[in-house]
């Protein structure tokens, strides 16, 4: 499926000889030195992934109608991986203060004490109240991978085909940017193992 003479040529398939509609051409990135470069300022060296392995992880569903091998599983791949480093950055942060303590000793209706249970603590799950959806989306929002794509040229560089081409930004250009981003770190979960891909994760997304 990713076999370089297949990727670098479209799957052939019949088109009708006259279109109904009319096409406009959206230019996009096809040389491979410039795709180097952008990983190579995305991670800080060459991790040494396949040619065919790093066109796929930028190339989106829309571009050549799909007859290119393209990133949706790569991304799915990618984005659970954040999702669940994300859980573990938020459940080591530091713990917010808590409320004042409940009292311990209660009364009851005809005057008897009675003790509060204490519910069960360990000091690895301190945090545990943190770890909610709204926090993990917070931790991996678009404020915080654009600035990274921007740095590394990531947009420039995948190729997609927008509905508008006047307007990438009404077409979605930073949602498409953000899943070639979780494609490429499902890549180098697959190509490099999940110790450089979590490592990249937690220096390069998660620092704060």
């Amino acid at each position: 499926y990713t076999h370089t003479k297949r990727f670098q040529n479209a799957r052939p398939q019949p088109r009708a000889p006259v279109s109904v509609r009319v096409r406009k051409h959206f230019a996009v990135n096809d040389d491979p030195k410039v795709l180097d470069a952008m990983y190579a300022k995305l991670f800080g060296k060459e991790l040494g992934l396949p040619g065919d392995v790093k066109w796929q992880a930028v190339t989106h569903k829309s571009f050549d109608h799909g007859r290119q091998p393209f990133n949706s599983k790569l991304r799915f791949l990618g984005k659970r991986l954040l999702q669940m480093q994300a859980s573990f950055h938020l459940l080591s942060s530091q713990p917010k203060p808590t409320k004042e303590p409940k009292p311990s000793i209660y009364k009851s209706l005809e005057g008897a004490q009675y003790k509060n249970p204490e519910p069960f603590t360990h000091e690895d799950y301190q945090n545990i109240d943190a770890v909610t959806r709204p926090n993990i989306d917070a931790a991996i929002s678009e404020e915080v991978l654009m600035p990274i794509i921007r740095r590394s040229g990531l947009a420039s560089t995948m190729r997609w085909k927008p509905a508008d081409d006047t307007d990438l930004t009404r077409s979605g250009e930073a949602g498409i940017a953000i899943d070639c981003l979780h494609a490429i770190i499902g890549a180098v979960a697959l190509q490099k193992g999940g110790d450089v891909a979590v490592q990249f994760i937690r220096e390069t997304i998660l620092k704060t």
